[in-house]
């Protein structure tokens, strides 16, 4: 009976025990909280005023009080854009971290400018973390400021059907037309750039030409453009004297050379006539014969306009001669007798700013895309 008593006595046991093992087994284990970016990137355009929160998650509830550090990487100046709480000199933010805590946010506030600056891209890390956390896989944030005054501007375009040609722009903090590369398979792969300077009152004043290194000077008289000379590694120089009317139309173009040790020379005139919306509709070119008469070489007759913005309006892309704000259907050059007709389609995206540019003429198709910031 004894013998049997102990047996009892030992299975109880050893049934309470692996009840023991089995209840502490089951025991929730306390887990340290992670912490990390919500997303991986935001924008915001710089005229936003009620600014953006950027939230950065906890994978639990915080155990304990401590604090997350954030650095603004680069050493870059936060001047396109403040914080609350705000960054300190060394470009670090430190957010206080609460018992309990699954959230913590900061706030970008854009600073609008009023400039061209393009849009700034800037990162921020998790840096450091403080009490009892850890750092999770999503340490960096990528933050874009979004210029709205050169939203809408034209990047680039890129026209293809023969060959290929693309201009890409930059533009000035007082959005004027500061560079522009250009790449052209149409022929030979070549690719170069215009570089434009201009002057306190914002008139261009020379246009530099790479690689060939030319040039391009501009004058004025009463404020208004006069003249431009070309100056290139040949001996002797191009200039154009400029005519406009009373509504400030470019009305005509009288081109001339000058040899070194000789006269100047008058070798072609162009004239400009326009519709009453402001666009071009012909531009006629003459060429200068000795001694007084002249001869059409060239006449370029515009015949319909869509009433859309032209996005590139300039005689030979120079700003300041603008002549078409609109959008041409139809072109008809007349030149060595022959005569070329050109119909020009457009697609329009949601902002009403052409996409693309369809030109059909007598060589084929040329489709153009245009870009915008």
């Amino acid at each position: 009976m004894a013998r049997k008593i102990l047996i009892l006595n030992a299975l109880v046991f050893s049934l309470l025990l692996f009840s023991c093992e089995d209840k502490r087994e089951i025991l929730p284990v306390e887990k340290t909280a992670s912490v990390a970016f919500s997303i991986p990137s935001a924008s915001i355009p710089e005229n936003a005023t009620q600014g953006l929160e950027i939230k950065l998650s906890l994978s639990v509830p915080a155990s304990g009080d401590g604090a997350v550090d954030l650095q603004l990487l680069g050493g870059k100046s936060n001047s396109r854009f403040v914080t609350q709480p705000a960054f300190d000199a060394n470009f670090k933010l430190r957010l206080p971290v609460s018992k309990g805590t699954t959230e913590l946010s900061f706030k970008v506030i854009p600073v609008d400018d009023h400039l061209y600056n393009g849009t700034a891209e800037f990162r921020i890390e998790l840096v450091n973390v403080v009490g009892d956390l850890v750092k999770g896989s999503n340490k960096f944030m990528d933050l874009s400021i979004i210029d709205n005054e050169l939203s809408g501007k034209l990047k680039y375009f890129e026209t293809t059907g023969m060959g290929s040609y693309r201009q890409e722009f930059e533009y000035s903090h007082l959005g004027k037309i500061n560079r522009v590369a250009w790449q052209s398979n149409l022929n030979l792969a070549l690719a170069g750039q215009y570089q434009y300077l201009y002057n306190d009152l914002g008139n261009i004043v020379r246009i530099n030409t790479v690689p060939d290194q030319s040039q391009q000077i501009f004058f004025y008289e009463g404020g208004k453009l006069r003249r431009s000379e070309k100056s290139n590694s040949n001996d002797f120089t191009e200039y154009d004297v400029y005519s406009f009317d009373g509504n400030n139309y470019l009305t005509g173009i009288e081109s001339f050379r000058r040899i070194p040790g000789g006269s100047d020379q008058l070798t072609s005139t162009t004239v400009f006539s326009y519709f009453s919306s402001g666009s071009v509709h012909t531009i006629t070119t003459y060429a200068f014969e000795a001694p007084v008469s002249y001869r059409v070489i060239k006449k370029v007759t515009y015949e319909d306009y869509i009433q859309k913005s032209n996005p590139l309006p300039y005689y030979q892309d120079i700003p300041g001669l603008p002549i078409q704000h609109y959008l041409p259907q139809r072109m008809i050059v007349e030149e060595h007798g022959t005569t070329f007709t050109y119909q020009f389609e457009y697609q329009f995206d949601g902002n009403n700013q052409v996409k693309k540019r369809i030109t059909t003429g007598p060589s084929g198709v040329e489709t153009t895309q245009f870009h915008y910031y």
